[in-house]
């Protein structure tokens, strides 16, 4: 499986709730709500498909909200959710979940072919002025992966 690491904001979301898991559950019912979902969850489906994968992990439909004990113990295991995970994909462009994952393009200003002290020194400085980078959360989920895909608008780099 592979988990998504992103900002929420203030988009509205589907999340997994008594009411609707019996859907959810149901194989390819994702795709019965998927206008529901917000564009960087619905971006990250679609990348896990086209890399050959199956399942992705995201918090808002995989954590029940409603019981707080349940909630609770859900979020305590998040630890061995995310550094057991082949990769966690890095939603960094934006400030809410409505914004997509971004890529690297050839039209892009900036060269795709970093050296590797380029690249690096390109992603910290880009991360120090993202909300992403900015919450505790999401800082979280980088420290407990092993294998991050950061997308952010200028460039993709994966890292492990």
């Amino acid at each position: 499986y592979i988990t998504l690491s992103y900002c929420w904001g203030q988009v509205p979301q589907l999340y997994l709730t008594t009411d609707n898991a019996g859907h959810l559950f149901q194989r390819g019912a994702l795709l019965s709500v998927r206008k529901l979902i917000p564009r960087t969850i619905r971006d990250a489906m679609d990348l896990v498909t086209v890399i050959g994968e199956r399942y992705l992990w995201v918090d808002t439909l995989c954590i029940w909200r409603e019981d707080a004990d349940i909630k609770h113990d859900q979020i305590s295991e998040m630890g061995h959710v995310y550094s057991n995970a082949l990769m966690t994909v890095m939603a960094v462009a934006g400030d809410d979940a409505s914004h997509g994952l971004s890529v690297a393009s050839e039209e892009s200003t900036h060269s795709l072919e970093f050296e590797w002290h380029e690249a690096a020194s390109s992603l910290s400085e880009k991360l120090q002025h993202t909300k992403h980078f900015a919450r505790g959360w999401t800082y979280q989920e980088t420290v407990l992966s092993k294998r991050c895909l950061y997308l952010t608008s200028e460039f993709v780099m994966f890292l492990c």
